[in-house]
């Protein structure tokens, strides 16, 4: 869906409830805008049931293989991170921020020589309003990210994920100028709010499937421990780590 595309459909979805009005009442009018503004609510904040663009939540695999992504760096914690990626031979995507980025251009170029993919997460991280920016305020947080990236290590970058994954039908708009594929998660611990790192653990492989892509943080004094953690016991189980997160 383009932008314009995007506001034709806000205006559009506000000439049901006139309908209904002129047809049965505005009590009936009223009752209807207030089910069409719980539906856009829902589609913003249940990512799942979101509408607005295509989400990659998961890569097409018959085999044990799994994607696992990191959001939030570059961190204080990101070089023990990579350790332990380099100690077990995986390769993950990185989600970045990208005042991050400019304040530790080094990382953001360390994370590139290791071989993972770096990715876009936003210039500031607006978890609490990006879901309802304007275009405008979109674009300017997303290209400024992928901007710092290109300038700490010449990487063009293709893969966004916004803020906790809440998105408003201009997102698909803007990443289509933008050239971004927006990219989701099937299997999450809530590590970003919960610091118990077995419980954390539990949620993630309980909801392993093939093709699965695994959401995690970086950036708290739990997310090293919970890293090694999963990577020992997909290695017990037999899932294959893979950068395959486009297919």
């Amino acid at each position: 869906m383009t932008v314009r595309l995007a506001w034709l459909t806000l205006l559009g979805l506000h000439v049901p409830p006139l309908l209904v009005g002129f047809r049965w009442g505005w009590l009936a009018g009223l009752l209807c805008m207030v089910a069409i503004h719980i539906w856009v609510i829902l589609s913003i904040f249940l990512p799942r049931l979101a509408p607005w663009g295509r989400t990659k939540r998961r890569f097409r695999t018959s085999e044990k293989q799994v994607c696992l992504t990191i959001d939030d760096g570059p961190t204080a914690d990101t070089p023990e991170m990579l350790s332990i990626l380099d100690a077990a031979g995986v390769r993950a995507v990185f989600f970045l921020i990208g005042e991050r980025v400019a304040a530790n251009p080094q990382l953001c170029r360390e994370i590139r020589e290791r071989g993972h993919v770096l990715a876009n997460h936003t210039q500031t991280h607006p978890s609490a309003w990006f879901w309802c920016y304007s275009p405008a305020a979109q674009r300017l947080e997303i290209a400024r990210t992928s901007r710092a990236i290109q300038d700490a290590c010449g990487e063009n970058v293709r893969l966004f994920r916004a803020p906790v994954g809440f998105r408003n039908l201009f997102n698909g708009g803007v990443l289509r100028e933008l050239g971004l594929h927006n990219i989701g998660w099937s299997a999450r611990g809530f590590d970003g709010i919960d610091t118990n790192v077995e419980r954390i653990l539990q949620r993630i492989l309980a909801t392993l499937t093939p093709g699965a892509i695994i959401l995690l943080h970086q950036g708290k004094p739990h997310h090293p421990e919970l890293l090694r953690r999963l990577l020992a016991e997909l290695k017990a189980r037999e899932w294959e780590v893979v950068l395959r997160v486009e297919s």
